[in-house]
């Protein structure tokens, strides 16, 4: 039976690696200055951080610009999980990532880094 019978015979579901994947795929840092990650990797629920940089430092993100600084703080004083961006236009986005899973924090960061490309192309 072809895959897309049988995702509409079981119901169609909402698969977050697949999201994660597409969302992924679509991250670019034409826009960024620079990202600041910090964690505390001894406390629960900073998955989605750590999910974000592995996808931030990866080559094909990397290659869409190469001037983007990308830094690790790793604290042990039991911090919540924070996303630190900052845009060329100064535009800064500091995001708290407690809880949240990587496809929100892709969106958060594809939210705010079309609307700043949006507004240099004016």
């Amino acid at each position: 039976m072809p895959l897309l019978w049988q995702r509409i015979r079981s119901g169609v579901r909402w698969h977050p690696k697949e999201q994660a994947a597409k969302a992924a795929a679509a991250m670019t840092l034409k826009s960024v200055k620079s990202i600041c990650v910090r964690f505390d990797p001894f406390s629960a629920g900073n998955r989605s951080i750590r999910e974000f940089l592995n996808v931030a430092m990866s080559d094909r993100c990397i290659q869409t610009n190469m001037n983007c600084r990308v830094t690790t703080e790793i604290k042990n004083d039991r911090c919540k999980p924070t996303l630190e961006v900052q845009f060329e236009n100064g535009l800064n986005l500091v995001c708290n990532s407690f809880n949240m899973s990587l496809v929100d924090l892709l969106r958060v960061f594809k939210k705010y880094s079309t609307s700043v490309q949006m507004q240099s192309k004016k």
